[in-house]
């Protein structure tokens, strides 16, 4: 790199060395010096709720009872192979329905990414799509809704 031009020394960035020390992120050989601009702020970790643990306490059964079945089976796609616990409304959209078994299906990784990041065409091809379509136009009239008109 010519010095006169582009960026020189003096203007934060070295000639050819990486970050310049001057901005305290060079180590002179073109890395991250130990002393990073970027600090961490320290937080105190909140304590959870008496009624989040209730809930993760529910949960934690129900998932236990899931996992006991003598059969289980993606009801996406019928694989036994990933299964995940995959909630057919959203915990970010419902927190009432967290612990409530008729609101959680057995998934392979697959298609419970296709259920909570895929197009209504990709997850029309699920075997249990109208099963959980079903479902949740009967609890969350105002979420099927949403489902319908923005996927």
């Amino acid at each position: 790199m010519k010095q006169g031009k582009g960026l020189s020394s003096g203007k934060g960035l070295s000639s050819g060395k990486g970050l310049s020390s001057s901005k305290g992120l060079s180590s002179g050989r073109g890395g991250l010096s130990s002393q990073s601009v970027f600090k961490a702020k320290k937080r105190a970790i909140k304590a959870k709720s008496d009624t989040q643990k209730g809930i993760d306490v529910e949960l934690h059964k129900i998932y236990s009872e899931m996992d006991s079945r003598e059969h289980m089976f993606c009801t996406g796609c019928g694989t036994s192979v990933s299964l995940e616990h995959s909630h057919l409304i959203p915990r970010s959209k419902r927190r009432d329905l967290v612990a409530v078994a008729d609101n959680i299906t057995f998934h392979c990784h697959d298609c419970h990414l296709c259920w909570e990041h895929g197009s209504l065409d990709e997850m029309s091809k699920m075997l249990d799509f109208n099963n959980n379509m079903n479902y949740i136009k009967e609890v969350d009239p105002k979420y099927y809704q949403l489902l319908t008109l923005t996927k």
